[in-house]
């Protein structure tokens, strides 16, 4: 919702969004610490190194050291 905030407002706008928001997160103390939601569909990577991947994929993070296969279980989704 915070992105589609700051598409839709207008520069000004957008400058005191930016500016309320982080100075009510600093209030909560959650500046340094946002939680993203996720409703429906979709992917959500957050923090550093964050590994993500969508519906029906696989993701690997850090090393993968030997033989990898990723098979497949005979079932197709159309």
């Amino acid at each position: 919702m915070i992105s589609q905030a700051r598409e839709y407002l207008q520069a000004n706008d957008r400058t005191w969004f930016v500016q309320t928001l982080r100075t009510e997160l600093e209030a909560l103390g959650n500046l340094t610490h946002f939680e993203a939601h996720l409703t429906g569909y979709g992917i959500i990577a957050q923090g550093p190194g964050a590994v993500a991947a969508g519906q029906g994929g696989i993701a690997i993070g850090g090393s993968v050291h030997g033989n990898v296969s990723l098979g497949s279980s005979g079932q197709r989704k159309s």
